[in-house]
């Protein structure tokens, strides 16, 4: 059974930008490393005027939590973004890390 990572981070990058920027760099240190897939994108951007940063969440199915977990770590730690990475455990039938 596939175990879902998801990565969030707050950005002023579009969603075009984010396929191409940290999507895609993601997807293919996970699939590379045979440790999953890349599952859903989605953002939410702030209504108001003064909120330039959209809340980004990439979800990625893998087959070991920890080891996709691990991969996905190295690989956002090695893109070019100034973010603060979050990463969250997406099975709430599994204990938190």
């Amino acid at each position: 059974m596939l175990q879902r990572v998801g990565v969030s981070f707050r950005s002023p990058l579009s969603p075009s930008d984010v396929r191409q920027e940290v999507i895609a760099p993601l997807r293919a240190a996970v699939e590379s490393s045979a440790a999953g897939i890349y599952s859903n994108y989605m953002h939410q951007a702030d209504a108001s005027p003064e909120a330039r940063d959209a809340e980004h969440l990439i979800v990625f199915e893998v087959q070991d939590f920890k080891e996709g977990l691990r991969v996905l770590r190295v690989a956002a730690q090695g893109l070019p973004l100034a973010v603060a990475w979050q990463f969250h455990n997406l099975n709430p039938s599994q204990p938190l890390y």
